[in-house]
């Protein structure tokens, strides 16, 4: 399983195909896109998988099929961090996971906020959108 809302890909990453949210920015900026026009988006919810080996913390494992989630809740990250989860980062990628050996959940938190909202004010892009804005902070 691979990160939800990366802002830069992983080159260990099997499953992101070479693109990120910075890839894409950078994408549209050299081939002539107004920053004004540009929004990078960030999501705030998760995705979680089931039977996710422990190797790598979880990170790029396979997973159980079927386990497949329409969106996790910041209610459920921070239910699954209160079970006792551990909450682990992406140096590269910059963006979270959580596992617990028998779940892993990845999601857009405070830290990778940050970093994408360097590359806002880095590139003068027009705005940040946040997806299901009614979910402000995810559980810390």
């Amino acid at each position: 399983m691979s990160h939800h809302t990366h802002l830069y890909q992983n080159k260990l990453d099997p499953d992101t195909g070479g693109w990120s949210a910075g890839q894409a920015m950078n994408l549209y900026i050299h081939a002539g896109a107004s920053l004004s026009k540009l929004l990078l988006d960030s999501t705030f919810y998760g995705r979680a998988r089931q039977g996710v080996a422990a190797n790598n913390d979880g990170l790029y494992n396979a997973f159980k099929k079927g386990t497949f989630d329409e969106g996790t809740s910041w209610q459920d990250i921070k239910a699954l961090k209160a079970k006792g989860a551990t909450r682990f980062w992406g140096a590269v990628a910059k963006a979270p996971w959580l596992h617990d050996c028998h779940l892993m959940m990845t999601y857009e938190d405070q830290e990778s906020l940050k970093y994408k909202h360097g590359m806002l004010k880095a590139s003068i892009l027009a705005a940040s959108w946040f997806g299901s804005m009614a979910m402000i902070w995810i559980a810390s």
